[in-house]
């Protein structure tokens, strides 16, 4: 709930239990008539009371301080409640008149007149629908506000939607094959609208262009930033062939679109293949996994570069691998190898390279296996962190 609408509730919460005020004072035993400063102060001393802790929700040292506060002002205000017992009756008096002082009700009764006991029944009856009115109004504020949350939980949910059918946009659906490579993907949100974004680029009949971004948080917020990074990227790739001077101009333009905290972690992976050569570079990610097929060890390459939208105008550093048919690629991000089991373990790099050799499933169907193999250690379905991993194999 925003803060409006939390201050809206408080207000109409307020009133409701505003009517404890006037209520308290017909409890009252003694027949008199009630003076008006002391309604005030039980009036607002009960509906500040409840408004107070709407208003402190969340914050437990400052309920038990409200509660205090109002507490004081509601007994010292007006001078003291008092409640005494005799043998089968209950009296109470709010102010400094204390009952056991005064005579019986009925001694009491036969000594008020007519003018006095009309006085005290009128100022009764003023308490009685001064009560009604409070809890009348406090209830169609509460109303109010009520159906005024659900139509902006309702657009918002609208909005998230679209938010999401937009992202998923951005993904590739299904893997990508031509006549020397296969690439595949997975992508899982840990909200309806994630942070991860994946790519694969087909520039040529001989090169191919894979890159993942991981934007900082997860949300909405991420979902925007991992849009426009892609729209980014389009159109650098336009202008520049090697990964450092597309990272270079990527990172000046979301630099200048994004906010101060918000940044992007990039794996890029350029993949020629008449020259059988990989041009690899990371910005702030993970390092990006590399398996021959003559060996059965995994290089890892990353790169000393910031993730793109943190400082303008910095350089970024590439490397080079040659690769052959049955070679294969693993980029991710850094959900998978942080998340976590129920004793507080981390996938790690370690097991993610496990999953990587393991020769149990055909390539297309190895992301598939990765993220199972995830939900297995960490038995959970909804991740709480992005979760996204590509697998390239040379064929």
């Amino acid at each position: 709930m925003s803060p409006r609408s939390l201050r809206k509730l408080a207000f109409a919460v307020f009133l409701m239990f505003s009517a404890l005020g006037p209520i308290t004072m017909l409890m009252e035993s003694n027949l008199r008539v009630m003076p008006w400063n002391m309604l005030v102060i039980q009036t607002v001393s009960s509906g500040g009371l409840a408004a107070s802790i709407i208003l402190s929700v969340g914050r437990k040292w400052l309920i038990v301080l409200v509660i205090l506060f109002w507490g004081a002002v509601m007994v010292v205000g007006v001078g003291g409640l008092t409640i005494s017992i005799r043998g089968d009756k209950v009296q109470t008096a709010i102010g400094k008149e204390s009952p056991n002082n005064l005579p019986p009700a009925e001694d009491q009764i036969k000594k008020l007149t007519v003018s006095e006991l009309d006085a005290i029944f009128t100022r009764r009856t003023q308490l009685g629908l001064l009560a009604i009115a409070l809890i009348a109004f406090g209830y169609a504020r509460f109303i109010f506000v009520v159906k005024e949350e659900i139509r902006e939980r309702a657009r918002l949910q609208t909005e998230m939607e679209i938010a999401k059918n937009i992202q998923q946009e951005l993904i590739p659906s299904g893997s990508f094959t031509n006549s020397w490579c296969n690439i595949s993907g997975i992508t899982i949100p840990a909200t309806e609208v994630g942070g991860d974004y994946f790519d694969v680029i087909n520039l040529s009949d001989s090169k191919v262009a894979v890159i993942i971004a991981d934007v900082a948080g997860h949300g909405v917020g991420a979902g925007i930033l991992s849009a426009m990074t892609k729209s980014a990227l389009y159109s650098e790739l336009q202008h520049h062939a090697s990964p450092n001077q597309l990272l270079y101009a990527l990172n000046n333009t979301l630099y200048e679109v994004s906010g101060e905290k918000m940044f992007v972690t990039v794996g890029f992976v350029l993949l020629d293949n008449e020259t059988k050569k990989a041009q690899i570079a990371t910005a702030g990610h993970p390092p990006i996994f590399y398996k021959q097929r003559s060996s059965r060890d995994v290089a890892q390459y990353r790169q000393p570069n910031l993730a793109l939208g943190m400082k303008n105008n910095i350089e970024f550093t590439s490397l080079e691998a040659t690769f052959a048919s049955g070679d294969s690629f693993l980029l991710y991000t850094d959900g998978i190898i942080e998340a976590q089991n129920a004793k507080g373990e981390q996938f790690g790099a370690d097991k993610l390279v496990s999953s990587f050799l393991d020769k149990k499933h055909e390539p297309e169907d190895k992301c598939a296996s990765i993220v199972s193999g995830l939900k297995a250690f960490s038995r959970e379905e909804n991740f709480r962190d992005d979760v996204t991993v590509v697998h390239i194999s040379i064929l």
